[in-house]
Order: C-alpha cells, then sequence, then structure tokens
C-alpha cells in the first residue's frame, strides 16, 4: 500500500459501530422465519441458539483481536497480507468483495418489495420495480460518499425503528404463554429433507456472517484498536437477541411453521398472529432492515477495491477520495454500479455460492490468526482471546465444520439458477477460479 497513507479518521462512538456491525451482520429477524419453515420449528430454534455460540462467537473474537492488533484501513486484507504474504492477501481481499456483490444486488430488491406491500396487494407485480431499487442505490450511495461517521449515525436512528415491534412480538408471545396452553412444538416439518435442513442452516449462517466486513474501514475510526472489539461483542449479544426473541414467540403465535417458508416473508402474519396493529410496522420494518443492510455492507465492501488499488491489484484510478469527504469515493461509486447491475431476486440458490465465498475468505483469516499468534506479532492487541493458543484450535474448527457441512447439502448439482444453466456448485468453484487469475494478471501488467 502507499507508504505513510491514511484516510481521514473520524470520532465514532462504540454504540454507533456496533449498530453499524448490526446492520452489515444481519439487520433484524428478516428470513429467519425461512429457517423455520425450511426444518421444524424446534430444530430451527436449536439452529439458530447454537450457531451465535460455534459460529458468531469464534469469528467475532477473531475479528476482535486482529482488529485491535491492525486497526488500519482494509482490515482483513492487512491481516492476512501481514501473516500469510499478499497472494494470500488478496484473495481474501478479492473473496470477500464478490461475496458482497451477491448481498448488495439483493438488499434494495427485497426493500421494495417489503415497502411495495403496504400499497401493492393480491399477487400484483410492483409498478416500475427496478426505478425504485435503482432510485435506493443511487441514495444510499451518495450517504456512503459521506463517510463511515454519517453511514453510522444513520444505522442508530434505524436499530431503534427495527427493534420497536419485535420486542412487541416477543412479549405478546410471552403473554400468550402466560395465559394459554403451550401448543405441541415438533422438531421437524412432516415433509422435512437432507437438502431442506442444509438450506436452513445457510439461512442461519448468513444471518450471522460479516463480522469482520466494517473492519475494512478501520483507518477512518479514532481509536479503532480499542472500540472495535467493543463493538464487535456488543454486536454478537444484540444480533443473537434480535434473532432468537421474535423466532421464539413467533412459533408459539404462529403454529403452521411449513408456511414459514415464504418467498414473500412470513413475519406479517406472525405480527398479525401477536397484534393485527403490527403488521403495517413489520412490513416497514423489513423495508428498513433491507435499506440498512444495503448501506452498511456498501460502506464495508467500498473499501476492498480501495486498498486493492492502493497495492496495485487494481487500477489506479480508483485510489481516489472524495476532496471534500475524503472517503474513497470511487470505490463507493463501483458497488453501487455493480448492486444496480445485479439485482435480482434469486437469492436462495446464490446463498450457498456467498456463503462459500465467504468461508473461503474467513478460513485465510483463521490461518492468519494461528500463525500470528504463533510468531508473537499479537502480542501487543489490546484485545486477546483468553485461554491461550490450545484454545484457537477449536475456535477455528468449530465454525470451518458447520460452514462447509451447510454447503455441501445446500450447493447441490439439482439446483439451477433461475437464468444460468449451471448449478450454484460449478458458479462457486467458477468465482474461486477468478482470484488466481485475476492475481495473476494485476502481477503481470502492475507498474
Amino acid at each position: 500500500m502507499v507508504p505513510g497513507h491514511q484516510l481521514e479518521r473520524k470520532r465514532v462512538g462504540v454504540w454507533t459501530l456496533a449498530a453499524t456491525i448490526f446492520f452489515v451482520v444481519n439487520g433484524g429477524p428478516y428470513t429467519t422465519e425461512q429457517v423455520v419453515g425450511k426444518s421444524g420449528p424446534l430444530f430451527g430454534l436449536l439452529v439458530l441458539l447454537l450457531i451465535p455460540i460455534f459460529w458468531a462467537l469464534p469469528v467475532a473474537l477473531l475479528t476482535a483481536e486482529l482488529s485491535s492488533a491492525f486497526p488500519e484501513e482494509g482490515g482483513y486484507y492487512v491481516w492476512v497480507k501481514k501473516g500469510l504474504g499478499p497472494f494470500a492477501g488478496f484473495l481474501c481481499a478479492w473473496y470477500s468483495w464478490l461475496s458482497s456483490w451477491v448481498d448488495l444486488a439483493l438488499y434494495p430488491l427485497l426493500a421494495v418489495e417489503y415497502g411495495s406491500r403496504l400499497f401493492v396487494h393480491g399477487g400484483q407485480e410492483v409498478p416500475h420495480r427496478y426505478l425504485w431499487v435503482l432510485g435506493l442505490i443511487v441514495a444510499f450511495t451518495v450517504l456512503n460518499l459521506l463517510g463511515v461517521r454519517v453511514v453510522g449515525l444513520f444505522s442508530d436512528g434505524l436499530l431503534v425503528l427495527l427493534f420497536a415491534p419485535f420486542l412487541m412480538i416477543f412479549f405478546l408471545g410471552l403473554f400468550r404463554i402466560s395465559t394459554q396452553p403451550i401448543p405441541h412444538i415438533p422438531l421437524l416439518n412432516p415433509k422435512w429433507t437432507w437438502q431442506g435442513l442444509g438450506m436452513a442452516t445457510v439461512y442461519a449462517l448468513w444471518n450471522y456472517f460479516g463480522w469482520d466486513s466494517l473492519t475494512t474501514t478501520s483507518g477512518e475510526v479514532d481509536q479503532a484498536s480499542r472500540k472495535f472489539p467493543k463493538a464487535i461483542l456488543l454486536a454478537v449479544g444484540m444480533v443473537t437477541a434480535m434473532v432468537v426473541l421474535p423466532v421464539a414467540a413467533g412459533i408459539v403465535l404462529k403454529t403452521d411453521w411449513p408456511n414459514w417458508d415464504s418467498d414473500a416473508g412470513y413475519w406479517p402474519e406472525i405480527a398479525s398472529a401477536a397484534w393485527p396493529g403490527l403488521v403495517g410496522v413489520v412490513i416497514v420494518g423489513g423495508a428498513i432492515s433491507n435499506v440498512g443492510l444495503f448501506a452498511a455492507n456498501l460502506l464495508a465492501s467500498s473499501r476492498i477495491p480501495y486498498v486493492l488499488a492502493a497495492d496495485r491489484f487494481l487500477p489506479a484510478f480508483i485510489f481516489r477520495e472524495h476532496p471534500k469527504f475524503k472517503t474513497p469515493w470511487v470505490g463507493i461509486l463501483l458497488a453501487g454500479i455493480f448492486s444496480a447491475l445485479l439485482a435480482r431476486d434469486s437469492f436462495e440458490n446464490l446463498v450457498g455460492v456467498d456463503l462459500a465465498l465467504y468461508l473461503g475468505a474467513l478460513m485465510l483469516e483463521f490461518a492468519t490468526l494461528l500463525v500470528l499468534r504463533k510468531r508473537g506479532a499479537l502480542d501487543g492487541a489490546h484485545f486477546r482471546i483468553p485461554g491461550g493458543f490450545g484454545l484457537l484450535v477449536p475456535l477455528v474448527l468449530a465454525p470451518t465444520i458447520i460452514a462447509l457441512g451447510a454447503i455441501i447439502l445446500q450447493l447441490s448439482p439439482s439446483l439451477k439458477l433461475s437464468d444460468l444453466p449451471v448449478s450454484p456448485a460449478v458458479l462457486a468453484l467458477l468465482m474461486f477460479a477468478t482470484g488466481p487469475i485475476v492475481y495473476g494478471v494485476s502481477r503481470k501488467f502492475a507498474k
């Protein structure tokens, strides 16, 4: 990277960072209802309870330690480059960037779908849907140009609006339990399949991944080495509560669990069973959730091309800052353009590809943690994972085994993308193959 170069640091509070990480990772319990619909009520709730322990917490602890040791712009790219070398660092950044394309293309579309349910009924097509999607992309791309602090404050406000209706669902569920007999709750739905269980686990993992994503902005946050570990661990508790509590209440309130597997989302129906007055609020919350997810993930992913261009893996024009706001505006615009071009609704087939790419990058980060710990390069970190080196091995193995098992079950060759003649497994392999190719080309032609 350009020696001594540093984007302008802004004062960002721990709570604001935690709120932004919340929207990068989760954005509310939307899509968690499909975990129950694809598997069963008790199995789905069990998965949503265990994944924070065996997946989210290990990744969050890794992120907390490495971000406190290297609070630099580029986050995980910098860590892996220091631990495993430039090739591994590039692959980590490249696969994370490809993974972000799937997410960024999806969120504006889902925001419009949820918002339109207040005005469009009976399965009618949303008028001028793509124009609404494009409008959201433009608006929140402009918001990102203002910088990490503005996006963080925006996330603060959205978080309050999002928490309120789901807390009400939880307390109404508690009230229902106290006044009526608890219904019989089976482990699995009657027509469950192994692929359905794998898909349910993938959806659950998707609701708990991205803890490292916002570290790409570490160079823009004052006292990042102290604030990021606190914010990440705070966000783990926020995300877990926001996922588990509403789902547990919903299982009691709305017992037609196989119907929870709805492409349009089932939270409005669950809210109606709790109190009909909540339906509109939950629908608006769906739009808010996806707007927040788009804004926060755009913030995180737009720094990847910036730092890759700084190290001459991408064209030099990407390494430019906005003259007024001191933000990497070319990277932000690129992310906005990709999301506009790729906006689509085939998420169920692509979520396994998304997770596979993210897992590839994450394994490089886990390897980096082990290598840097062995070298003693993390001795000065403000945060250290307790328990010594012996705890790190099971900490790495647990999320790896969970994610690989879910990906193998979900990336079936029988699944086809809606408009491409390849399976998600083939698409994932093709996208993995681009990493070494782009690295080789960039090394050959870089000046």
